[in-house]
């Protein structure tokens, strides 16, 4: 279960609407729980330092690796990331698929239109397959379809 503070919800979508028509991007910072619990309750907006930043997103290296060092030994931990797509569909694109590291994140995409969020989704890394599958996630109690 991946659960989203509300907060977190309203600066991803105040940031995407913020750099329509350009992709914005950021970390996303919590807890890994025992019984698989996931919760986001922390944001770290990062620069997108990708060429074509209107269909692509590339997260700021240095932000990242200082992150990592910041968060050691707090219990807390970067869980994912999320970015959006102003073309307004929050489905993943050829370019997500294929920046797919190694590791278990949650990917976050919010889809954009006219500086308005369309629509929220969270997805996860499908086993060893280099291809995000829809999650659920709550906010507070509501469900998010997948």
């Amino acid at each position: 279960m991946i659960i989203i503070s509300d907060h977190c919800i309203i600066s991803m979508e105040a940031k995407a609407s913020a750099f329509w028509p350009e992709e914005c991007c950021g970390l996303l910072v919590g807890e890994r729980f025992e019984d698989g619990r996931l919760h986001i309750n922390e944001i770290v907006h990062c620069k997108n330092c990708a060429k074509q930043k209107t269909v692509e997103f590339l997260i700021d290296p240095s932000v990242h690796i200082a992150l990592e060092r910041q968060l050691r030994g707090t219990g807390r931990e970067i869980l994912g990331l999320f970015h959006s797509h102003p073309q307004g569909c929050p489905e993943p694109s050829g370019k997500d698929h294929e920046s797919l590291a190694d590791h278990d994140w949650v990917w976050i995409i919010v889809g954009i239109n006219n500086r308005r969020t369309a629509e929220i989704k969270a997805y996860r890394r499908h086993g060893s397959e280099a291809r995000l599958v829809p999650t659920n996630y709550a906010i507070f109690g509501r469900m998010k379809a997948a």
